[in-house]
């Protein structure tokens, strides 16, 4: 390969590599903020870990089924709807807590796939940096090859160089 051609993929592999870079940026943003979304919700979780849903909603459900199916007096009627309420706005939180375990798992999904794209991106940028410094190894080698040729030119030239100018200044003096 001549240096145009290297200078050429130098610059192709230089442009990737900043492909490469505004893609991990995108990734470690969206990885930060999925952290630290678990962060706010995973103490809420573990704090009501212990809350069941199931146990609550098959109370609710026997109590509908009572209430629709036999004939109480209105007072003992009153009571069981006091228990309905009181078991829907248990369910409800209950609901909350399951919305937010649901949510909890599927950050940790997303944290685990943007873990892997970190690794697959920092992989390529290895490659990439790699490769151009493989690259402008050869360019400076292929300049010292030319750079050599260009002073064995300056050297067969008329000019002085400061050495010899002070050797004649010198010369002169004496």
């Amino acid at each position: 390969m001549d240096n145009e051609e290297l200078k050429e993929r130098l610059k192709r592999l230089e442009e990737e590599k900043m492909k490469l870079i505004e893609r991990a940026k995108k990734v470690n943003r969206r990885y930060r903020y999925k952290t630290m979304e678990l962060k706010a919700i995973e103490p809420y979780v573990k704090a009501t870990e212990n809350v069941k849903t199931g146990p609550v909603k098959a109370k609710l459900r026997r109590l509908e089924f009572k209430i629709s199916t036999q004939a109480y007096t209105p007072r003992r009627e009153k009571e069981i709807l006091k228990r309905i309420k009181g078991l829907e706005e248990d369910i409800e939180k209950a609901l909350k807590i399951e919305r937010a375990r649901r949510k909890m798992a599927l950050i940790e999904k997303d944290i685990a796939e943007l873990s892997k794209e970190k690794e697959e991106v920092d992989k390529a940028l290895s490659a990439i940096r790699e490769e151009i410094n493989s690259v402008r190894n050869k360019l400076k080698e292929s300049r010292k090859i030319t750079g050599k040729a260009q002073i064995t030119q300056v050297d067969t030239e008329p000019y002085f160089s400061l050495k010899e100018v002070v050797e004649i200044k010198k010369k002169k003096k004496e």
